[in-house]
């Protein structure tokens, strides 16, 4: 398979490949999807108004595979329950971005595997690689029950992998 790291698709395409429908991830973005993740953090003057680094996703026209992996794990976490806000905020973790778009699959060294994600009144996030979760899991320290998320984060970006090398439809060029 080619390197797809850098590759770059359109709106349609990539709402396409995430599962959310056009409108439906351009409405997620306008409501601080991604937030900043991904972007360097701009240089502002003393004294100068710090700009709304929140606003600029929704106008963007182009995704890559990390911008299009969060999205894909924010329509799974709302698909299973939680709510825009939280499903949000864990896609819009700097560490799961740069997890997807880091070399972690390149150099088969991955170091965390699945996120776990409690969808109680108090909601919170945990990565783990295999071994940990197995040993959570076994020791008891951890119990997945139907208040919690699993989600095997490298079958997200496989996913994701395969669809990028598949050919876009004639309607929607890849850029």
């Amino acid at each position: 398979m080619d390197d797809l790291t850098g590759k770059r698709v359109t709106t349609k395409r990539a709402a396409e490949i995430a599962g959310m429908g056009y409108e439906g991830l351009r409405t997620c973005l306008k409501r601080g999807l991604l937030k900043h993740t991904g972007m360097l953090l701009p240089f502002v003057a003393r004294g100068q108004p710090a700009p709304d680094l929140d606003a600029k996703r929704w106008s963007w026209k182009e995704f890559g595979l990390a911008d299009i992996c969060m999205c894909r794990l924010a329509k799974i976490l709302m698909d299973a329950g939680l709510p825009f806000e939280h499903a949000s905020h864990t896609a819009s973790r700097e560490d799961l971005w740069q997890f997807f778009w880091g070399n972690y699959f390149l150099t088969g060294s991955v170091a965390i595997q699945y996120l776990v994600v409690s969808i109680t009144e108090c909601p919170s996030e945990c990565l783990y690689t295999k071994d940990q979760l197995i040993a959570d899991l076994s020791n008891g320290v951890l119990s997945v029950n139907a208040g919690h998320v699993l989600v095997d984060l490298i079958a997200v970006h496989e996913a994701v992998m395969a669809a990028l090398s598949t050919a876009p439809t004639a309607e929607d060029p890849a850029l």
